[in-house]
């Protein structure tokens, strides 16, 4: 990348990363004023005691709480939790209908929508001729549908997955909205309480087979997922949201148990746990 190029891609990578901490500063100074922030508060207590027995979460009892809207009606707020400056995971929260709150994903390690890796990602060659915006929208339909979506002065839009910051150039608007359209709306009609069950398997290397291209989906459910998992299985999870333009491949790494609703481990950088039943929408389970 020449120099000539790369300064003015980097300055307006700064004022697109200056414009979302801004809105996100504004949306959460909003949220922190609601009454329903102790409520929200109150919930997260519950869940991040479950969580904290658990060694490998147990700094999040002492977690700073950084806590932004998803987004007009998602219903939803995107919870980051740090210690000082370094994160130490992420929740995602939905009210639920009637009162309460729902748990819609979580996970350790760097956040969904983290600002400063989205300004790491727009550095990338295939960017370097892409004259870009000053804003970038973030997007949540779903754990596999969240994406920043950065406009072009040209009036169409690069996507980049909130959470492995990857560059999605196959992805339009067009797509993006055929995909978002095809989500069948879910609300949680309750809100776990109690971590009452866990399991894990050693990660293992999710091209050491194919099956998502050899064999059929298995009919799971998720009393039969988390038996193979106690029993040491190797379970691959594939999803194509965007109809053939990105295939995700996850090993499965584990599970949790809610109060007997099962949240399945995604094997990312760091395990990521997304309810059983929104995985069983968007794709499928392999052996």
């Amino acid at each position: 990348m020449s120099k000539r190029k790369w300064v003015p891609l980097y300055t307006a990578a700064l004022l697109l990363f200056a414009s979302v901490a801004t809105s996100n500063v504004a949306r959460s100074e909003r949220l922190e004023s609601r009454p329903a922030m102790t409520a929200l508060q109150a919930q997260l207590d519950v869940w991040l005691g479950e969580l904290s027995a658990l060694p490998d979460y147990a700094d999040w009892r002492a977690a700073d709480r950084h806590i932004s809207p998803l987004g007009p009606g998602t219903h939803g707020w995107l919870v980051v939790l740090r210690s000082g400056e370094r994160p130490l995971g992420y929740m995602i929260a939905y009210a639920v209908p009637g009162g309460g709150y729902h748990l819609g994903e979580y996970g350790r390690g760097d956040p969904l929508f983290d600002e400063a890796a989205l300004r790491q990602a727009l550095h990338s060659p295939e960017l370097d001729s892409l004259p870009l915006a000053a804003q970038a929208e973030p997007r949540y339909i779903s754990p596999l549908l969240a994406v920043w979506r950065v406009p072009l002065i040209s009036g169409s839009a690069v996507y980049v997955d909130a959470h492995s910051d990857e560059l999605l150039l196959s992805l339009s608007d067009e797509t993006w909205q055929q995909a978002a359209s095809a989500v069948q709306e879910q609300l949680p009609a309750g809100h776990p309480e109690r971590l009452t069950r866990s399991g894990s398997i050693p990660a293992f290397d999710v091209y050491e087979r194919m099956p998502w291209l050899t064999s059929e989906p298995l009919a799971a459910s998720a009393a039969s997922i988390r038996q193979q998992l106690d029993q040491g299985a190797h379970i691959w999870y594939a999803a194509d949201p965007f109809d053939g333009q990105h295939l995700y491949i996850y090993g499965v790494a584990g599970y949790h148990d809610w109060d007997g609703e099962l949240y399945v481990a995604l094997d990312t950088d760091s395990p990521r746990y997304i309810p059983f039943a929104t995985l069983a929408t968007s794709g499928h389970y392999y052996r």
